[in-house]
């Protein structure tokens, strides 16, 4: 299993119809590729907003990285290119890939 994980900064002035347009129509078109087992939509609460930015957090569990590489390379253009052209100049995305990490019992202690 790995993770990719889309961090976005969206301009506050747009947050409600961007979280509705996320919600409603991009995660569910993303998920419907076959590509993803499960996403997470999550709202970053630390650090604070700022009075002119909210960072959102979009997880995506994937069952390999051959089947990202298919999503990235077959369905990725078009969505990203749809949200550009409704939100464009309204928020900054970056993306990353992680893989979990198998920590033996007893060696990690909190």
């Amino acid at each position: 299993m790995i993770y990719y994980y889309v961090q976005i900064s969206v301009n506050t002035a747009v947050q409600t119809d961007w979280i509705q347009w996320m919600m409603e129509t991009h995660i569910p078109e993303v998920v419907a590729t076959g590509h993803f087992k499960n996403c997470y939509f999550q709202q970053v609460i630390d650090p604070l907003p700022t009075s002119e930015t909210v960072e959102f957090l979009v997880v995506y569990e994937c069952e390999s990285i051959e089947t990202l590489r298919k999503y990235r390379e077959n369905d990725a253009p078009k969505l990203m290119a749809e949200h550009e052209k409704k939100f464009g100049g309204t928020f900054e995305a970056k993306r990353f890939v992680g893989a979990p990490l198998k920590i033996p019992e007893g060696k990690v202690r909190f």
